[in-house]
């Protein structure tokens, strides 16, 4: 057997692994159980976990016989959420090798389903990338592209860019990779942070490894002609231009060559430093950040006047300025430089992003004092128009390089966190932190935790009388923190002293709305549920989710509760399908029939309102073809007129909103169901049936429409038409009264 694995031969063994078969949700739970207890012991047999790894690929394969209950599958499938990591972490090659083909067919089968696998699976694969054992290696790669391919999130993405800075060239090489994966395979996707990725696709370019700057220039090319690619060219030094746009390198050179050509005959002047400044505007400069910094770095001045006179020869631009800073030879130059550029020039907003990203990659260099006062004079002075997302990643990155760190650069980067403190705007400090907290861009340690809650202690008690501590992230923060409190004794510690500053009790104590939903299904819990839906505030877990649909289709169907109890609880689902449909798809069915049981025991009118704007987002958000299938069984079974009266307006919210080319493809099915409808003995259902296929001629147009009329009895027409000519004059403003019935 070869010691490298390809793609190739992952995708072979998918095909040669045999379906397994399960007759019982309880044999399923009874099998997966085991599978987790001896995949988690480490002392096992090697033998018996591979064995037991083969069996959850046979799983896997045989989940189709699961259709509408693939949710009980997942859910079986995810208690290994943990253990597949720590198998694909293992020292044994054969382990590694069957860990990852089975994490490889989880995800291709199931994808972002399967999300907290996937993060937790993809750290581990890239940290065996580089053990020297070629099976181990090459195993996780293959298994990273697949996490990458089939997992499409921007935590996926923020996991991989921690590797920008690696230190080990293969997990570097590996990530300008993946990086060509994305571009290729996430197109259009809203996970795709743009400038983030051109900015790892440059270091990638700019490596000192020659296969990852290969890797890079691949991703280059992978972006084609645009903006971004213009922007990445034009910040790389001359010997990679040459390797990304050869043309164009030439042709810039032999312009250049030309105009020193008709410069050498014109006298020279003599040079002057520009960028010199005198004293007397450097000392009237200091006192003012004197007064906007003493509270915050230990009553002293910063020293910006005595370092802005260096007599150091600058570079032309600011672009040649920031790519010294980034040099590791010349680092200390640039810094230099940089400090007199920021007091000599106004910034316009490009450079001020430029500066704030070279800034967030020169943390490392935090203990040269120069770099500080920049620091801290950029943001005193430009606080105010740096990007959004650009404090939360200079956060950070202060809470990573805050810990192993020597006492110099401690103070240095505590003193940093004060000016911010100082600086910013509390609230928009709180959002951060709240949501750093809730939903981080990368993975926390429990000391980068407990950096990030001594932060927010110093924000809540320096600024806590200007911060709205009631706004929404904060509550879920606080139930976020709940969960830490389980995590360490120094962590619990920390959280406890948040709850204290905050005076809000450990979430275990704080009421939980779906709790009392389960538990009541009171008026007031399912109103204080829809505000939490409504404002985000709501992810609960799948068993939690699952309750919450039974008892939400308990009350739409008992007859015996309140009117306005129900109608609350159907506002609800509409809701939880306007946000969340997908966890609702494998339940469609279940989801309209009880809407249409609704509709049907419903008498009046005054509900049908409600009733239709959840009908109408069932049918546009819930998979088109199983709506479909629907109809046509109601429609053809009409003895309930009010359910199939439901069932037509259903029909005709979702021709109102779905696109006219779709509308095309169903019109099949849709019309042959709706005329049938036409020969019911009900009047309301055959005027309602005609106010459908009105709809569908005005918004498909009489020409689409002509083949499907011509088929209807002539008095059908004759309505249509009368119907059609009314609506297109009031849409001219030239309605006249209705007709006399």
């Amino acid at each position: 057997m070869s010691s490298t694995i390809c793609k190739s031969d992952f995708l072979q063994q998918f095909d040669k692994i045999a379906a397994l078969k399960i007759k019982s949700e309880q044999e399923l739970r009874g099998e997966f159980k085991k599978i987790k207890e001896i995949l988690a012991n480490a002392g096992e047999d090697w033998k018996k976990r591979i064995e037991v790894l083969k069996r959850v690929q046979g799983f896997v394969k045989g989940s189709e016989d699961f259709g509408a209950r693939r949710s009980v599958f997942l859910n079986a499938l995810s208690q290994l959420n943990y253990t597949l990591p720590a198998a694909v972490r293992d020292l044994r090659s054969q382990i590694v090798k069957e860990a990852a083909i089975t994490t490889s067919l989880i995800l291709q089968k199931f994808g972002a389903e399967m999300q907290t696998l996937a993060e937790d699976v993809l750290m581990a694969a890239m940290s065996q990338v580089p053990v020297t054992t070629k099976i181990m290696s090459t195993s996780a790669m293959i298994l990273s592209e697949f996490v990458v391919e089939n997992c499409q999130t921007r935590q996926i993405f923020n996991i991989l860019a921690t590797f920008s800075s690696s230190k080990d060239k293969v997990q570097r090489r590996q990530l300008a990779y993946l990086l060509g994966v994305i571009l290729r395979t996430w197109a259009n996707s809203k996970p795709v942070p743009r400038r983030q990725l051109c900015d790892l696709v440059r270091l990638a370019i700019c490596d000192a490894d020659p296969e990852t700057r290969q890797n890079g220039r691949k991703c280059f090319a992978l972006l084609g002609e645009t903006p971004e690619a213009d922007e990445i060219f034009r910040d790389v030094d001359r010997s990679h231009q040459k390797l990304l746009r050869p043309d164009e390198v030439v042709m810039s050179r032999s312009v250049s060559v030309t105009s020193v050509k008709s410069e050498t005959s014109k006298p020279r002047k003599k040079s002057t430093d520009r960028m010199s400044v005198s004293s007397t505007t450097l000392r009237s400069m200091t006192p003012v950040l004197h007064a906007s910094t003493t509270s915050i770095v230990n009553q002293k001045p910063i020293q910006i006047s005595k370092r802005r006179t260096s007599s150091v020869e600058a570079p032309k631009t600011l672009q040649d300025i920031l790519k010294l800073c980034q040099n590791s030879s010349g680092k200390d130059r640039g810094i230099e430089l940089l400090d007199q550029y920021l007091v000599s020039h106004e910034l316009s907003r490009i450079e001020i992003n430029s500066i704030g990203s070279v800034l967030n990659r020169l943390l490392d260099s935090i203990q040269n004092p120069t770099l500080f006062d920049i620091f801290t004079y950029f943001i005193i002075k430009y606080h105010q128009v740096l990007p959004a997302d650009w404090l939360k990643l200079i956060l950070g990155n202060i809470f990573m390089r805050k810990i192993g760190a020597d006492s110099r650069i401690l103070r240095n980067l505590n003193s940093s966190i004060e000016v911010i403190i100082e600086t910013f705007d509390g609230d928009f400090q709180l959002g951060i932190v709240c949501e750093m907290i809730y939903e981080p861009f990368r993975p926390m340690i429990g000391k980068v935790k407990i950096v990030l809650l001594c932060y927010f202690n110093d924000l809540v008690t320096s600024r806590g009388d200007s911060l709205n501590l009631q706004a929404p992230q904060v509550f879920r923060a606080i139930q976020k923190l709940s969960e830490w409190m389980k995590s360490s004794p120094e962590l619990e510690k920390h959280v406890r002293r948040i709850f204290v500053i905050l005076e809000e009790e450990p979430q275990e104590a704080i009421e939980n709305p779906i709790d009392i939903l389960v538990s009541q299904n009171s008026l007031e819990s399912l109103a204080t549920l829809l505000d939490l839906i409504s404002i985000g505030n709501f992810e609960p877990g799948e068993k939690t989710y699952a309750k919450l649909l039974l008892n939400i289709f308990k009350t739409i169907e008992n007859s015996g509760a309140a009117e306005e109890e129900r109608l609350l609880a159907l506002r609800v689902l509409t809701k939880l399908c306007t946000l969340q449909a997908s966890k609702l798809f494998y339940s469609s069915e279940i989801v309209v029939c009880k809407v249409l049981d609704f509709a049907a025991d419903s008498s009046k009118e005054r509900n049908q309102d409600t009733i239709d704007e959840c009908l109408k987002v069932l049918a546009t958000h819930l998979p088109r073809q199983k709506i479909l299938n629907i109809t046509k069984i109601f429609l053809k079974n009409r003895a309930n007129v009010d359910r199939v009266n439901a069932v037509i307006r259903m029909i005709s919210k979702m021709v109102e909103d779905v696109r006219i080319d779709e509308i095309s493809q169903i019109m099949d099915e849709i019309m042959g169901s709706v005329v049938r409808a036409y020969g019911s003995k009900s009047s309301l259902i055959r005027r309602n049936v005609i106010f459908c296929i009105v709809t569908m001629v005005n918004r498909t147009g009489e020409d689409v429409m002509k083949e499907y009329l011509e088929k209807l009895p002539k008095s059908m027409q004759t309505l249509i038409q009368i119907y059609v000519n009314r609506t297109i004059s009031a849409s001219l403003g030239n309605c006249g009264p209705p007709p006399k019935k």
